[in-house]
């Protein structure tokens, strides 16, 4: 049974939309984006070192949705492959551990969000110019691995759709 689904790409692409749209559309559990939550509570301007901590806490709450709904599709609003591509715009480089924890979950399929929706102004959003250029990174990293991903697009119903008909071609539904 094919059961997890990471929706990704960069900012402003719609990810957390979509991934509450699908997760209501499969009556599945949905886990939310956690970076958003810690850095809205972090009252400081985050660090490295703040990055790792994030990756603990989306791992644990993959988790948690995974133990509480074993039979289910989980869909997860971001995943470690944020953290590569993010860490790698703001320091340089990214920490391996992220590659290992990409690695090491088979995820049956990602969703790649294009940037092809307007842009959305939000304080914890950096880069509104570099949106093209992150899509490009997100796909090297999935094509570099050989991860099962498919491009969506579009806008509204359309973009949900497209979503829809990638899952059910790949046998999740």
């Amino acid at each position: 049974m094919k059961r997890t689904i990471v929706i990704t790409g960069p900012e402003s692409s719609g990810k957390s939309q979509l991934s509450q749209s699908l997760a209501h559309l499969f009556n599945s559990p949905w886990v939310a984006e956690y970076a958003r939550w810690y850095l809205e509570h972090l009252y400081r301007e985050y660090k490295a070192s703040d990055l790792l901590a994030i990756s603990l806490g989306q791992q644990n709450a993959y988790y948690q949705s995974r133990s509480l709904f074993p039979n289910k599709p989980i869909l997860i609003d971001t995943w470690a492959i944020v953290l590569m591509v993010w860490s790698t715009i703001k320091y340089g480089t990214h920490p391996k551990v992220f590659e290992s924890w990409l690695l090491r979950e088979p995820i049956d399929m990602f969703l790649l969000c294009a940037p092809d929706l307007p842009w959305e102004d939000d304080p914890l959003r950096e880069h509104p110019e570099k949106r093209w250029e992150l899509f490009e990174m997100y796909q090297n990293i999935l094509d570099h691995y050989q991860l099962p991903y498919q491009i969506v697009e579009g806008t509204g119903d359309e973009r949900l759709q497209r979503a829809v008909a990638h899952l059910n071609s790949a046998g999740i539904q």
